[in-house]
């Protein structure tokens, strides 16, 4: 850092040293000062003669004016300087933050990492939610309010303060509000138009895009892309059919289109990636996926999605994470997860993804680990406090 500055200041005759400042010529100044009084006699009379007395004043004043000049630099230097740090720091800090599940805004500054929900040991439905609490010295779960009802195989979203969660065996929605206290989750008036499960959440300009997804009301699954409205009337409104009907996809949006890679259909699986244009309301197939995959998580980094785990339909959970770049519809391999795991739930914050939970070779797991895209390793990560599968997960400013 102080060759950084020191080369954004040198031509200025600054040096930075640590957080001194100094200016250079600043002793010259104080040698002319001295050199006048020196020249004064006792009680101030003068012993220079006019002449030479102000062609001093006119060096000190010269001398005077380069100092200020210099402190003017310095600061529009300092200035332009700290800008282009924050804007670094915000570069890093709002890139792509979103879940397998759900996209949730961008946030600058600390962040929460919200885990919801989901289904644990004996496959029983949670209502619980936990917290990544990212410490000096170490990094725990702790608990947080629970929903008002179980969920699972739901999704979640966050607009504006608010955290959304979609569905789960259910036609209800409930938000927790984190910039009031106390936190307390409320379920809303806004219903979706049928019972869903293993469905996707997006949000378009503000709106909430639902697709997909298993309609336990009818015991089949939708073909269906829907905006549910979270104020009054709170309607719904069917926007577009899919080429098909699809469960346990995964969902980004990218360049304002939706993506849904891979999912199923009873037990027919997808290595489809199919695109939905809102502006156009259409949606079509517009690539494949190097084999089928459904319960996948994704996150999206720079304009490429990143397909972690899943499974290909023998119900063994994968390690394997694929990297596809939409543009040109090819794709690489990452290296591996250090577990198994499909149902699980992911987020992305700068160059680092976590996996949390799902289901492993023994069922619903507490394990989380971490991929540092820049680094391309996984480290594993503390545990949650309760085993979680068919989980989703938030990433919001810190509360």
């Amino acid at each position: 850092m102080k060759k950084r500055l020191q080369e954004e200041f040198s031509q200025s005759g600054i040096e930075v040293e640590g957080l001194k400042i100094e200016v250079e010529n600043l002793d010259e100044v104080n040698d002319t000062k001295k050199a006048i009084e020196n020249r004064r006699g006792l009680n101030g009379q003068k012993v220079l003669d006019v002449k030479k007395y102000g062609e001093l004043m006119k060096e000190m004043d010269k001398k005077l004016e380069e100092v200020k000049a210099n402190q003017q630099r310095m600061e529009d230097n300092m200035k332009n300087l700290k800008q282009e740090i924050i804007d670094e720091i915000r570069g890093s800090a709002t890139s792509r933050k979103r879940s397998r599940t759900s996209t949730s805004q961008s946030t600058s500054g600390p962040e929460e990492i919200i885990v919801i929900g989901g289904s644990g040991k004996r496959d029983t439905t949670l209502a619980s939610v936990e917290k990544l609490q990212l410490g000096q010295s170490d990094t725990i779960w702790v608990a947080l309010a629970a929903m008002t009802a179980p969920r699972s195989h739901a999704t979640s979203v966050v607009i504006g303060t608010q955290i959304i969660v979609i569905g789960g065996a259910t036609d209800s929605i409930e938000t927790l509000d984190f910039g009031q206290r106390p936190l307390q989750w409320i379920k809303s008036k806004a219903v979706l138009p049928f019972c869903s499960l293993g469905h996707s959440s997006i949000v378009y300009q503000g709106k909430l895009i639902v697709i997909g997804g298993y309609n336990a009301s009818k015991g089949a699954y939708s073909d269906e892309i829907y905006e549910v409205l979270l104020s009054a009337p709170y309607s719904s409104k069917l926007l577009c059919k899919l080429p098909k009907p699809i469960g346990y996809h995964g969902t980004e949006m990218i360049d304002n289109k939706i993506f849904l890679f891979g999912g199923k259909k009873d037990g027919l699986l997808y290595d489809d990636v199919m695109e939905y244009d809102p502006v156009k309301n259409e949606c079509k197939v517009v690539s494949k996926l190097p084999y089928p995959l459904r319960y996948v998580s994704t996150v999206q980094w720079e304009n490429k999605v990143i397909l972690i785990g899943g499974e290909k339909g023998n119900d063994i959970p994968l390690k394997e994470v694929i990297m596809f770049d939409i543009k040109s519809g090819k794709y690489s391999m990452l290296p591996s997860m250090n577990h198994a795991r499909r149902g699980s739930s992911a987020i992305i914050s700068g160059d680092l993804i976590l996996v949390i939970g799902g289901y492993g070779n023994k069922g619903a797991t507490r394990s989380v680990e971490r991929y540092d895209v820049s680094e391309k390793s996984w480290k594993d990560l503390p545990s949650m406090k309760e085993a979680r599968g068919h989980t989703t997960a938030v990433v919001c400013p810190k509360f």
